[in-house]
């Protein structure tokens, strides 16, 4: 049988599809080689987004999507202590001045300044509550101690962030409370902190405590980089469920200041942990140390801290403190009793992950059930503003009714006066043969013949 050799017709078709094929490979390669670079060159913190700016120069170190859309929790109250620092500036209140303690701050719910409805303390009290204990009823004292109610305080919040320059940021409450259509972002809590501290350094005094003491009640500050991170004196944290544990945050060394904006943490310790590392960055960039700034980056994209023994230096507590302040100190260190070192734990208790995830669930299950009370508390505002719509039409058409019915009544007077008016006028209009004849036009007819006799009795007489 013959046999027949098949000519190619296409003889650079092989060598094409050889070339394209090591293109193909080769722009993989390189992009996974771009893209290993940029992952090197631009380490990632643990958490959602996060920027860092140092304060003395206004120069931005550090950005990790900072635009993305979070809750604040109670990081909020930042905002509410700005505007109360803002009225004390206007002469508007003092520091001394008693603060009365509605039903509606005792109502609110979360963590708390140990007082009860009624008590009267004073606002410097109540802005130790917020910022050191995050006294959420305390947030809402201040607020109606302001501008007489919190719908309005809310109001004046969302102005001043307009001012500000925070565009992504809508506040629905003064504490932070969950509360749909209530969120920031990384820059705009960032642009709050720093215009914070710029204005208001003084602020710090009430940051910078660890321990809380008023009422027989110990409560011991969020931040637990105060005393632990060189140069930390603030400035606030905040946890819902739906963000995770945020903080903004302040560190001062030598000539500069830092403030960074950590926000949606897993846990408080990797939030404490993350906002370590992005400080110490910070400031080893700003010295120029660049093995220390490749040996912070090391840690960062891992649940590592940056280790002690690295940073050159030991452990410095806060400068700014008060005798108050001191004494709970010590009663912290010397603490006997499992009651008082539980008391005085920190905030996610022991150093377990197990534990850290059991407390997060019930943190969880603690803010679902806020958020429920305060869906309630909402919707019996909507009952009672409709009960008070409802009464004052009631009260509305009451008045009307009236006004009719005393309408009605003067009109029944006028027509009885024209009827009384008409028969007296009819009465003086009749003469007095009229009304004769007409009681002669009533009496019995009669008959002829008695006619007869009398008139011949009285012809006689005539």
């Amino acid at each position: 049988m013959p046999t027949y050799k098949t000519a190619n017709r296409h003889p650079g078709r092989k060598q094409a599809f050889i070339l394209g094929f090591i293109c193909l490979t080769a722009c993989f390669l390189a992009s996974f080689a771009w893209t290993t670079l940029a992952g090197a060159s631009e380490p990632s913190l643990n958490v959602k987004s996060a920027m860092l700016m140092d304060l003395t120069s206004g120069r931005i170190l550090y950005e990790q999507d900072a635009d993305r859309a979070i809750a604040p929790a109670s990081t909020t109250k930042i905002m509410t202590m700005y505007l109360v620092y803002e009225a004390l500036q206007n002469k508007e209140v003092t520091l001394d001045q008693p603060v009365v303690i509605s039903r509606r701050a005792d109502a609110a719910g979360g963590t708390r300044m140990p007082v009860r409805p009624g008590e009267t303390p004073t606002l410097n009290e109540v802005m130790r509550g917020m910022a050191v204990v995050s006294g959420n009823n305390a947030c809402v004292a201040a607020a109606e101690h302001l501008e007489g109610d919190v719908k309005s305080f809310v109001q004046l919040m969302n102005d001043t962030a307009r001012s500000l320059g925070m565009t992504h940021t809508t506040f629905k409450n003064p504490n932070g409370l969950p509360a749909r259509g209530q969120v920031t972002t990384a820059r705009d809590m960032l642009t709050l902190g720093s215009r914070y501290l710029k204005r208001y350094p003084e602020a710090l005094r009430f940051h910078s405590q660890k321990y809380y003491y008023y009422n027989n009640f110990q409560g011991h500050n969020a931040n637990t980089l105060l005393g632990e991170c060189e140069g930390v004196d603030g400035l606030k944290t905040g946890f819902v469920a739906s963000s995770g544990f945020n903080i903004i945050a302040t560190a001062k060394r030598g000539s500069h200041r830092l403030v960074a904006a950590v926000m949606g943490a897993e846990s408080s310790r990797t939030r404490g942990r993350e906002t370590e590392k992005l400080l110490e960055l910070g400031f080893a960039t700003l010295d120029g140390d660049q093995a220390r700034v490749a040996q912070v980056r090391e840690t960062m994209n891992t649940d590592r801290p940056v280790s002690l023994a690295a940073k050159g230096h030991r452990k410095k507590h806060s400068k700014h403190k008060d005798p108050q302040v001191a004494s709970v100190e010590r009663k912290h260190k010397t603490a006997q009793s499992p009651s008082q070192a539980q008391a005085l734990a920190p905030e996610d208790g022991p150093r377990h992950t197990k534990k850290s995830k059991a407390r997060a669930a019930r943190l969880a299950k603690r803010e679902a059930l806020l958020a429920k009370n305060e869906a309630l508390l909402a919707k019996n505002e909507a009952l009672l503003a409709k009960n008070e719509a409802q009464q004052a039409k009631n009260e509305t058409r009451l008045t009307k009714d009236q006004t009719s019915a005393s309408l009605d009544t003067a009109k029944g007077k006028s027509r009885h006066k024209d009827k009384a008016y008409t028969l007296v006028s009819d009465k003086q209009a009749k003469k007095p043969g009229d009304k004769i004849s007409r009681k002669s036009s009533h009496k019995k007819k009669r008959h002829p013949s008695q006619d007869a006799s009398r008139l011949a009795l009285v012809t006689p007489e005539s």
